[in-house]
């Protein structure tokens, strides 16, 4: 019998059908985890030292599910950069608290010291100048906390079949979201080469600590790396081929050189982006937001098995509001979909809510095991 590992690195190896479709979640929201709770109960901690979010993924008998921690941060905050006063104030003007990111992004804070992200400073070519020596100073994540990945993460999920796949990196995300959208376009027409040098810094830490992971025996990897709206991408096209194509290729040839499977997140609206991915040779691309306008049947129409389709399940539509026979419609609908000839995961098209309902969830996994078995039947799945 196939377990979730094999399932799931074939289908990101695009080598043909597994035994089933699997499932796969990104993030349980704590409001999910309590609501959870609540109504079916949490019964075991399955012999897992990682939080609720590790355990609940566990008992609903998932066969993925990501697991954050990992990366890099300064090796000194001391050494981070000074914004200059004129700008900071022109920034932050109508913000009563605020922080700076050691990546130069700007946060408010309310009054409980929560922080959500607001801008970017990094617009002018001396502070890119600055940060790009400052990001060249950062380390990765430490032994202990990597065999602590290793040993009480990825392994201990092995052995309950589940795969709980590290998220390292983003350096497409962190690149716009430090200079920000109010001067994105205007920076990479007027600094360019400067703009470049930011993301490259950005991609050699990314692999710095995606080498670390698979030497540490994981072999699966994201980048949370979202830069698309609702209806487009933040790039445009020719930008996109020339900034974003060479990292996601080099990034994608470092974890393939390891052995290992390369997955990039990105919320929004990706049609125009897959075949650039596809290029970079990117092995599966997360979550297909349905909600921003993303499809499974022309997707894979277009790329087949060449990239591997993960996600889709309107998380904020059925998985929320909708019924149990809803949920288990669509899932049927996009495995039929999608499903044929493998590079499919099944997951939710964002993470998972706090407004969704576990039985939705459940009846959502409980029908890709049910009628994602390989080979197929199409006429159970109409």
């Amino acid at each position: 019998m196939t377990d979730a590992h094999e399932r799931i690195i074939k289908m990101l190896s695009h080598e043909g059908e597994p035994d089933r479709v699997p499932t796969f979640v990104q993030h349980l929201e704590p409001p999910f985890i309590k609501k959870y709770d609540e109504e079916i109960e949490l019964k075991s901690d399955h012999g897992l030292k990682g939080g609720f979010d590790l355990m609940v993924a566990t008992e609903l008998g998932l066969d993925s599910k990501w697991n954050h921690g990992a990366g890099v941060s300064p090796r000194s905050y001391k050494d981070m950069p000074d914004v200059p006063a004129d700008l900071l104030k022109e920034a932050t003007r109508g913000l009563e608290n605020y922080s700076i990111g050691s990546d130069g992004s700007l946060h408010a804070k309310n009054s409980a010291g929560e922080g959500w992200y607001q801008d970017g400073l990094l617009y002018t070519p001396e502070l890119l100048k600055s940060w790009i020596s400052f990001i060249k100073t950062f380390v990765p994540s430490g032994e202990n906390y990597l065999k602590y990945l290793e040993e009480d993460v990825w392994k201990a999920g092995l052995k309950n079949d589940i795969v709980f796949i590290p998220t390292a990196g983003g350096p497409v995300y962190t690149t716009w979201s430090s200079i920000g959208l109010k001067h994105f376009a205007y920076v990479t027409r007027k600094h360019l080469p400067l703009v470049k040098q930011l993301i490259n810094a950005w991609k050699e830490k990314t692999i710095e600590i995606h080498t670390l992971l698979f030497e540490h025996g994981m072999d699966i990897v994201f980048t949370c790396d979202d830069h698309a709206f609702k209806g487009h991408q933040i790039f445009r096209p020719e930008l996109w081929d020339e900034l974003v194509l060479p990292v996601y290729t080099e990034i994608a040839a470092n974890a393939h050189k390891h052995g290992a499977r390369y997955c990039v997140h990105t919320d929004g609206n990706l049609h125009d982006e897959i075949a650039g991915l596809v290029k970079a040779k990117v092995d599966g691309v997360d979550p297909l937001e349905y909600e921003a306008g993303n499809r499974l049947k022309p997707l894979k129409e277009q790329f087949g098995t060449k990239i591997c389709l993960i996600g889709n399940v309107p998380s904020s539509e059925v998985l929320s509001f909708g019924s149990v026979d809803d949920t288990i419609r669509i899932t049927k609908q996009q495995i039929l979909e999608a499903g044929e000839g493998g590079s499919f995961i099944s997951a939710p098209g964002s993470d998972v809510l706090g407004t969704v309902k576990p039985k939705n969830l459940q009846a959502w996994i409980a029908t890709v095991k049910k009628f994602g078995k390989y080979p197929l039947d199409k006429n159970k799945l109409k």
